[in-house]
């Protein structure tokens, strides 16, 4: 049989993935795809002719897709005994791309009214060019650390994770507060760390019966908190989120990840967990030395997307950059 389709859309291309068992019959397979509820093209496999009588991860690349467009695809699978179609499941392309002072490349989309970065931002420099620290690897160093720096999760905490590069690559870097509120500015020209107002109207956008203001604490139900979250689950390479995810679409393209943090003595935890955290722009009222944060989670009988607890400065979290 075949099953278990999924994609990974770019702008105008896409890589597409499933599962086939031959049954011990030589079997051909390829992917259909189109947009308006039908199957208009169709992509071979890059593994044909499959044989065996195990499931066989099967791949396909496909091109000329229109930039944050909607479409459908299935795994088609065909043999002397007949043809087999798996599920049909969708997918959308991301909007463009948006170039950092460093040179690195981050896929966007429009999600509501807002254009947002749908990757965790990885520069070492500000939009100007100038360089940000690499904060200190010693933890009490850390903690008395009151410059903008960056940090990176240690791989040697994450199984799967062979070097920084490999790390930044795919969870990108953590950031402490000075330099999110640096005015050389973070993020891209053009760009910006959200507020809490930017925040909460992608949440309300996502799910509409949000419940709290802005200038107050916020939740959503499950459906914003699936709509934002990456549907790769371990055992997926990283990134990828803690088992079992239940719920995540990824509708909006936001694929948040769950990139961990380094709190404000030194120390890291989350990455890979159940549960993902965002810098704002916005300061903590109630307590100086704080900043405020957001939060999504993901656990089998609660998952939502909410106003963080305050994050102090002298903590690193992932940075998402929203435009001007």
């Amino acid at each position: 049989g075949a099953y278990a389709p999924t994609a990974e859309p770019q702008i105008t291309t896409a890589f597409l993935h499933g599962t086939v068992n031959p049954n011990l019959l030589s079997t051909v397979v390829s992917f259909e795809w189109g947009t308006g509820g039908s199957f208009q093209h169709s992509a071979e496999a890059f593994e044909n002719p499959l044989n065996g009588d195990e499931d066989i991860p099967v791949s396909a690349e496909i091109s000329g897709l229109l930039a944050n467009t909607e479409y459908q695809f299935r795994v088609k699978a065909e043999n002397i005994l007949g043809i087999t179609y798996s599920q049909g499941k969708s997918f959308k392309t991301y909007n463009d791309i948006v170039t950092d002072s460093e040179g690195n490349i981050y896929f966007t989309a429009i999600i509501g009214e807002q254009l947002w970065m749908v990757q965790d931002l990885r520069t070492t420099k500000f939009a100007d060019g100038s360089s940000i620290h690499h904060g200190p690897a010693n933890n009490n160093d850390w903690q008395n650390f009151t410059q903008a720096a960056y940090t990176i999760y240690p791989h040697s905490m994450v199984a799967g994770i062979n070097s920084d590069e490999e790390m930044v690559n795919a969870y990108g870097l953590l950031y402490n507060w000075y330099a999110v509120d640096d005015n050389r500015n973070i993020c891209p020209v053009g760009w910006r760390v959200p507020s809490m107002d930017d925040w909460f109207i992608l949440a309300g956008f996502l799910d509409p019966h949000i419940e709290g203001s802005s200038n107050e604490w916020w939740i959503t139900g499950p459906t914003a908190s699936n709509a934002i979250r990456s549907t790769r689950t371990e055992p997926d390479a990283h990134p990828r989120w803690q088992q079992p995810n239940t719920g995540a679409t990824n509708a909006s393209m936001f694929s948040a990840l769950p990139s961990g943090y380094r709190q404000e003595d030194g120390n890291y935890y989350y990455l890979g967990s159940e549960f993902a955290g965002f810098w704002t722009s916005s300061v903590f009222a109630e307590q100086p030395e704080w900043a405020e944060g957001v939060y999504i989670e993901s656990q089998e009988n609660h998952s939502s997307f909410s106003r963080g607890e305050a994050f102090s400065y002298t903590a690193a979290w992932p940075v998402r950059c929203v435009k001007d």
